[in-house]
């Protein structure tokens, strides 16, 4: 699994590790070998996104199997795996971490099967314990996760630390630098987002109807971010989900930061240069 610590290390979810003091520029982190393992997931915009997902961190990977239809088709593709956050919206305020990743355990403690995932034997079931250990950053991670889901350890493992809760009760605010409809209903548009309640921006969307939201791309997660959104230049984005009126003008975002406070606001396209 690769973290571009650059970009996404600013987020609470890493506070304590390597990856929160990277600076963009830096080469991205590996943090360990077979934590994707044989089966994991994408975060694809299909209209059952939660809302106000996080990413936290993406690994694009090539020639892998990869799943076409419900279930009996398959073929060699380029995938990106998504490590991702999301509060619930439904009154429980519960935090929902999504490893997207069978193998996740891997980086936790060292007794797995260090053969995977081409055993010799594959009929060799045998735990043994890898030489390398756990990886510092997924524990690190899990421990902030669980921490600000109220999961608290009576003692933690030497070399660890349980961060403070969040204080930040603030959603952020943002609007449109540009916004555009092209021929074929493709969409582009950017924009900013600031978050002054102490966190940083973890996730923008942007929706046309005021209930079917896209994600948008953050430049980095930062307390005063950039975004950039496209959408309608794949057909099969626009297999998933209902074209925008040809004459668009203002949208609705959903801005969330990485205490999981969201607010939704109406931002009109800025006029156009005299």
């Amino acid at each position: 699994l690769v973290v571009d610590g650059g970009r996404y290390g600013r987020h609470r979810a890493w506070r304590g590790t390597q990856v929160s003091s990277m600076s963009p520029g830096d080469p991205p982190l590996v943090l360990y070998p077979g934590l994707l393992g044989h089966e994991w997931d994408e975060d694809v915009d299909n209209g059952w996104r939660p809302a106000g997902l996080q990413t936290l961190a993406t690994t694009t990977v090539d020639n892998v199997q990869g799943i076409m239809d419900w279930g009996s088709t398959f073929d060699s593709v380029t995938a990106t795996h998504s490590l991702v956050l999301h509060r619930r919206g439904n009154g429980t305020g519960a935090f929902v971490f999504g490893s997207g990743t069978v193998q996740w355990a891997w980086g936790l403690d060292s007794h797995h099967d260090v053969n995977d995932p081409q055993r010799a034997n594959k009929y060799n079931i045998r735990v043994a314990a890898d030489p390398r250990g756990g990886c510092p950053e997924v524990k690190q991670l899990t421990v902030n996760i669980l921490g600000d889901m109220g999961v608290v350890p009576a003692t933690l493992e030497p070399g660890y630390s349980l961060p403070p809760p969040s204080t930040d009760v603030q959603p952020p605010t943002g609007g449109l630098h540009e916004l555009a409809v092209s021929e074929g209903s493709r969409v582009e548009a950017s924009g900013w987002a600031a978050d002054g309640g102490g966190g940083v921006v973890a996730a923008v969307e942007v929706s046309w109807d005021g209930s079917r939201y896209h994600p948008a791309e953050l430049e980095t997660v930062d307390a005063d971010a950039e975004w950039r959104f496209q959408w309608g230049a794949l057909a099969w984005e626009r297999a998933h989900g209902d074209p925008p009126p040809r004459e668009l003008s203002r949208v609705w975002l959903r801005l969330t930061d990485d205490s999981g406070n969201s607010a939704v606001l109406q931002a009109g396209a800025p006029p156009a240069a005299q």
